[in-house]
């Protein structure tokens, strides 16, 4: 059993408080592949933000920068190879003056010749004119790699940015909430103006408050990327916060009205041989909770495969003895509306009553986990009453035997 960590799901027990907060869950039923820089790394989840007027003036300004950049390898490039042109040709020179001064007829006397000319020459060249070429190749070449990291850092915080706003409207807020209440910490910051070119790239924990360009005083881009807690971040990789804050939830809200007993919750608990996500002890009662990656494409096959995954679900209930359930996906609510007649019909035929499939809703999670907390409420108290009437029977029984 798993050891339930409320710090880590405070931010999303405070929003269940408050109506107007309610979207804040929205980010439990948000996969940890969203949040992934990429599919190879996926220990690291990233929260980018944006602060831009016009992305057409950014996406301008980018276009110049990369030309820049291409413009000054090139240049350095050719700078590279104006020098080394010039030091073989002077090598070849002294090779075939020296070759003839000596009469070398041998191929393999040359060669050994030439190779050595050439670092002589090469050494003597850097020697004399090394600074000349750093500020005049050099410089440039590493100025524009810095402004092509900053730009491509910059595109990858719009894209993340861009993609995760339009898969979750509420995206801006959440991260706002999280930034407030320490869940996410800065990771890097890049600043591109789209009007004078200035970039800048900053990697701290710390992010750089501003809201004009210091070079030309007009409104820059700002890109930050933001990492999620680790704590939180372990739960998110794991897919296991949505549980967390169930469980959590149902161990808490019964002792607002029945303050004496804490309830007994489960978390990823065996019942049998079967593992629970959250299990109610006092009511038999099992919550299976499936955060699914989301797709581009919703096709009858994929229909197929979450009907048959959450099925599977009912099945391991039906080993376990369990006989009410409820399943917590997700699913956007027009997916769940076409599954869930399926599955309530299937659990029936098993013998287990399923109360509900619910999509990614906070509202409807919550008046359901409030009336499982009604119930568990009901449960302790009609435990707590049998308990007495059984201590005051026996109490009566010792005093007749006095």
């Amino acid at each position: 059993m798993k050891a339930i960590s409320e710090n880590t799901i405070e931010p999303f027990l405070i929003a269940s408080y408050s109506k107007d907060m309610l979207w804040l869950l929205k980010f439990l039923f948000m996969p940890p592949t969203l949040f992934q820089p990429s599919p190879e790394i996926r220990d690291l989840l990233v929260l980018p933000e944006v602060e831009v007027e016009k992305l057409k003036e950014y996406y301008l300004a980018k276009e110049l920068i990369v030309s820049k950049t291409r413009y000054r390898v090139g240049k350095t490039v050719i700078a590279f190879s104006e020098l080394m042109n010039k030091i073989i040709k002077e090598a070849i020179i002294s090779v075939f003056t020296y070759a003839k001064e000596k009469k070398l007829q041998r191929e393999e006397e040359i060669s050994i010749m030439a190779t050595s000319l050439v670092a002589t020459k090469v050494k003597k060249y850097f020697e004399k004119e090394f600074h000349a070429l750093v500020s005049r190749a050099i410089i440039p070449l590493l100025q524009s790699l810095s402004e092509g990291l900053t730009i491509s850092l910059a595109d990858f915080i719009i894209e993340k940015w861009l993609s995760l706003s339009r898969l979750e409207p509420e995206y801006t807020k959440i991260l706002s909430v999280m930034k407030k209440l320490g869940r996410v910490t800065p990771l890097l910051q890049v600043i591109v103006c789209p009007y004078c070119l200035l970039t800048s790239l900053t990697i701290s924990e710390s992010v750089v408050d501003i809201n004009y360009c210091p070079k030309c005083g007009r409104k820059p881009l700002i890109g930050t990327l933001y990492v999620l807690s680790e704590d939180l971040a372990k739960l998110k990789r794991a897919r296991e916060d949505v549980i967390y804050f169930i469980a959590t939830y149902l161990k808490y809200k019964p002792l607002e009205k029945f303050p004496l007993i804490m309830p007994s919750i489960k978390i990823k608990h065996y019942v049998g041989e079967v593992e629970v996500d959250v299990y109610v002890k006092e009511l038999n009662y099992g919550i299976e909770c499936k955060v699914f990656d989301p797709v581009e494409v919703i096709s009858s096959e994929r229909m197929e495969n979450w009907l048959r995954e959450l099925k599977g679900k009912v099945n391991n209930y039906e080993k376990a003895g369990i006989k009410q359930m409820l399943i917590v996906t997700n699913l956007k609510e027009e997916i769940i509306d076409s599954l869930k007649a399926e599955l309530v019909d299937y659990a029936k035929e098993k013998s287990i009553i399923l109360e509900d499939v619910l999509g990614a809703n906070p509202e409807k999670l919550l008046e359901k986990l409030n009336s499982i907390v009604e119930r568990i409420t009901e449960k302790l108290q009609e435990n707590m009453r049998k308990e007495m009437e059984a201590r005051l029977k026996l109490s009566k029984t010792a005093s007749k035997q006095i």
